[in-house]
């Protein structure tokens, strides 16, 4: 669907289209440049975004690479600054296309929590990432970003989100009962008292970042930090 019938309709602005089609067969969404997968970052969704003017998308093209980079690197800080130094280079040498990252000179990684549980034969492992990264280029007020990352096993999507209802959560009615789960397993384990939360207590500003599964976190997170819960 489109978001504006309005005069001066950008092109991104009706994506997807019959040539860009959002719907995949149930089952197969999670394959990387399926025909028609326009929900991975890679290769459809950044492409479309390097379309927004840029007035219009803001610093999200940057935020895609705190996703990628914290992602992809797992615990390794060096290597996420690498990630983040290299991110605009391997676009264009890859894909041709001018996409800015994070300055790394200007973000570095704060606190990680690294959560892996193992949920029987037919789940399997369950890995969840939060990373929290800080800016304080500004020294009278720190800037932060919170990451979560996506989905990494499609039987954990089955069990998320097939066959949940709505329930109460953080003063609010109609939450997903599996988002609301994952995000309370998360937000109780040790690691996040440990290191998450007093990283983010340093934050005066806080930015919260996902795809897939993680921007279905990152919705959730935000409305309860924003209720002071």
């Amino acid at each position: 669907c489109k978001d504006s019938d309005g005069v001066g309709q950008y092109d991104f602005q009706s994506w997807p289209t019959t040539d860009q089609p959002a719907g995949v067969p149930l089952g197969l969404n999670f394959i990387p440049g399926l025909k028609g997968d326009i929900h991975h970052l890679n290769p459809n969704y950044v492409p479309r975004l390097v379309e927004v003017p840029a007035s219009a998308r803001g610093p999200l093209l940057e935020y895609v690479s705190a996703m990628e980079c914290t992602y992809e690197k797992g615990t390794n800080e060096t290597a996420i600054k690498d990630c983040f130094e290299s991110y605009s280079q391997r676009w264009e040498d890859k894909h041709g296309l001018i996409v800015p990252g994070l300055d790394p000179k200007a973000w570095e990684p704060l606190a990680l929590m690294n959560r892996i549980s193992d949920n029987g034969v037919i789940l399997g492992k369950d890995q969840d990432q939060l990373y929290v990264l800080k800016n304080d280029e500004d020294a009278t007020r720190r800037r932060c970003i919170v990451t979560f990352n996506a989905l990494n096993n499609g039987e954990e999507s089955l069990a998320l989100f097939l066959g949940t209802s709505g329930t109460d959560y953080c003063g609010r009615s109609g939450v997903n009962v599996g988002m609301k789960n994952e995000l309370w397993e998360m937000t109780h384990d040790p690691g996040y008292k440990k290191y998450i939360k007093p990283a983010l207590e340093t934050c005066h500003e806080v930015t919260c970042i996902g795809n897939s599964l993680g921007g279905a976190l990152c919705n959730v997170f935000t409305m309860c930090a924003n209720t002071g819960l």
